[in-house]
Formats: C-alpha cells, sequence, structure tokens
C-alpha cells in the first residue's frame, strides 16, 4: 500500500508527508508598512504543524494548529533502473578497458628499454 499526494505515489507516509511541508514552504505576508505574518509547516508524526505569526500590532501573535492528514491509498511500484545498457555500449566499454591494459603494458615495455 502506498500514499497518494498530488498524483504521486509514496512508499512511506512520512514521504508523502515531507512532499506535504515542501508545498507548504515558507510564507511571509506583508500588512503594512510595519507588520507582517509568517507562516510555515512542519511534519510531526501523522499530521502537519502549521505555524502562523502576526505582528500587526505591539506584540506578535503566535498560533500552532495541527492539521491532520489522510491520503488516498494506491498501489507502489519502485522506480525502474534507468541504466539499461545496451550490446554496443558493453562493447564499447569493453574495448576502452582493453586499451587502457595495453597502454599500460606498452609504457611498462619502454620502461624496461630506457633501463637498459
Amino acid at each position: 500500500m502506498g500514499f497518494k499526494y498530488k498524483d504521486t505515489c509514496y512508499d512511506q507516509q512520512a514521504d508523502a508527508l515531507q512532499a506535504v511541508v515542501d508545498d507548504c514552504g515558507v510564507k511571509i505576508t506583508p500588512i503594512s508598512s510595519t507588520s507582517a505574518s509568517a507562516s510555515w509547516c512542519k511534519a510531526s508524526g501523522s499530521n502537519i504543524q502549521f505555524y502562523y505569526v502576526d505582528k500587526g500590532g505591539a506584540s506578535p501573535n503566535a498560533f500552532t494548529y495541527a492539521l491532520p492528514v489522510t491520503f488516498a491509498s494506491c498501489t507502489y511500484t519502485p522506480p525502474s533502473s534507468t541504466a539499461k545498457f545496451s550490446n554496443q555500449d558493453v562493447i564499447d566499454m569493453s574495448w576502452l578497458v582493453v586499451s587502457v591494459w595495453v597502454v599500460a603494458w606498452g609504457i611498462r615495455k619502454m620502461i624496461e628499454v630506457i633501463r637498459r
């Protein structure tokens, strides 16, 4: 069973909650030239903690809300490996390895000739 959020199926509920938090972000809203409000989210267990601070008057007002989050169920399919090599890729890589060995052998032989 998976946890669906915005057409994406997550394996773990914590991953889905983190996606919600990432969408929430930090928002700062100017109220006037001398005041503003800010809001942000944080995952907490199976809830999202929503924080809101309003600096509209002489002292700031702070509110915290625990928002329960429920996700639709979905079938989680792990991502498949995207590294698929063709036969030509394998042959090309093999020739590169062989050429490195041939160059190393040639350098060794040149050193032997120089030392004589």
